[in-house]
């Protein structure tokens, strides 16, 4: 009964702990998943102990593995239960963990029954505990805190081609070249990214502009639309979309130190009554290491699968 209660506490905290130290979102959530998987392991020794002290008898202090790993097997399946009952509606994960929380509490017993043999405290075991909790701090910080309070580098740059005529000579095309570099150690998905171009018309006045007029244009700052240069003689207006386009697809993720490249054309007639082409390029990013993307599939338009829910109207 002992063995299967720490064989199944084994995979749950494994199974658990593995899901937080690689997937958490935050520092704690690793920290939590590392030490899930410390105690794992904590009761995978307690079950070969278990084998050895009722068993082949090879080892005089196999009895005290088995009671330690029986009491951290305890504590943890109680600190689960109650961290899950109070943020969880399922039945399944209280009653299996409060059925191994109380087959570990009669595993404690049945140990303590037993002639087990504590080892009395030495300095190399005090020194043994000392550096294992110092190596326990620095795989930590290196491993677990540093990541998590590094943040991505991205740079995405924008840059224009020399403008050509059409045969007809009544259009012509700007090539723009967009361009994300990953300057960081760590990868990030691309849940978005849009370009936009906007065209502006911008008057001329003969004299200074006042400075409330400036003041205006630094609120407008505050508009992605709307950021243009503070200027003394030029009035800017509100610009009309000329062109929007995803410049990557949804899903797609840039390795650490590496970029990504696209090209897209803007098109304008030859006559056009914009002074001015504001061109955009954004993306919505997330750390891969605190995410993880399911693939997306692409359904169709809202607007078509409207009509297809509701044909007729």
């Amino acid at each position: 009964m002992i063995l299967l209660v720490l064989l199944l506490t084994t995979l749950l905290l494994g199974w658990l702990g593995f899901e937080d130290f690689t997937k958490a979102l935050t520092f704690p959530g690793r920290i939590t998943g590392a030490a899930l998987l410390m105690v794992a392991t904590t009761t995978l020794l307690g079950a070969f102990a278990v084998v050895d002290h009722w068993v082949f008898h090879s080892f005089r202090y196999s009895g005290t593995v088995v009671l330690i790993s029986a009491i951290a097997a305890f504590c943890t399946n109680g600190l689960l239960v109650l961290k899950i009952t109070t943020e969880d509606d399922s039945i399944l994960y209280p009653v299996l963990l409060g059925t191994l929380m109380l087959g570990s509490a009669l595993a404690v017993v049945v140990v303590w029954q037993t002639s087990i043999e504590i080892p009395p405290p030495k300095r190399v075991a005090a020194a043994l505990i000392i550096s294992s909790l110092l190596a326990a701090a620095n795989f930590g910080y290196q491993n677990l805190y540093q990541p998590a309070r590094r943040g991505a580098k991205p740079m995405v740059t924008l840059t224009i081609g020399n403008a050509v005529l059409n045969k007809a000579r009544k259009v012509f095309s700007m090539p723009v070249d967009i361009k994300i570099e990953n300057r960081s150690d760590m990868a990030f998905y691309v849940l978005g990214a849009e370009f936009h171009a906007m065209g502006e018309r911008v008057q001329l006045s003969t004299d200074d502009r006042l400075r409330q007029k400036w003041r205006s244009d630094a609120l407008g700052w505050q508009k992605f639309q709307d950021r243009n240069p503070l200027s003394r003689r030029e009035t800017h207006q509100a610009g009309e979309l000329v062109a929007a386009q995803p410049w990557m697809g949804p899903g797609f993720w840039i390795d650490s130190n590496d970029e990504f490249c696209a090209r897209t054309l803007v098109e304008l007639p030859i006559d056009t009554k914009y002074d001015q082409v504001a061109l955009y390029a954004t993306a919505s990013l997330a750390r891969k290491d605190q995410i993880e993307l399911e693939t997306f599939d692409f359904k169709g338009y809202s607007w078509e699968l409207k009509r297809r829910k509701y044909p007729n109207g």
